[in-house]
């Protein structure tokens, strides 16, 4: 059994609109267990032009993992916001006890852009 220790703000996902972009729905607030919280801003290199010039830009990365008791309702695909950081959640594993019975949600999240 876990103990949640931290409050984190879910978003649920709705699908995507006629332009393919995203659409968020309602947020609500949930507990949950913090195992690894791993933020970072990376330098990419990018082709700026034609011309094969070079330029400099930065991109959020995080690696995100997350236990949730047997009753949440986060799913993959939610947008999850964990000290103030927006994160999708891209696989949710359910974790079960010697005995067969569900103990927890192990959350697996990446930045969410």
């Amino acid at each position: 059994m876990i103990r949640p220790t931290m409050r984190i703000e879910r978003i649920t996902y709705t699908g995507r609109n006629a332009y393919g972009e995203r659409l968020l729905g309602q947020s609500s607030f949930e507990m949950v267990a913090p195992v690894r919280l791993q933020f970072d801003v990376q330098h990419t290199t990018v082709r700026t032009d034609s011309a094969a010039s070079h330029g400099h830009a930065s991109e959020d990365t995080a690696s995100v993992v997350l236990l949730a008791t047997p009753k949440t309702k986060i799913l993959p695909d939610d947008v999850l916001v964990v000290l103030q950081n927006k994160v999708k959640v891209t696989r949710a594993i359910k974790q079960f006890t010697v005995g067969g019975v569900l103990d927890h949600v192990e959350l697996h999240c990446t930045a969410w852009k």
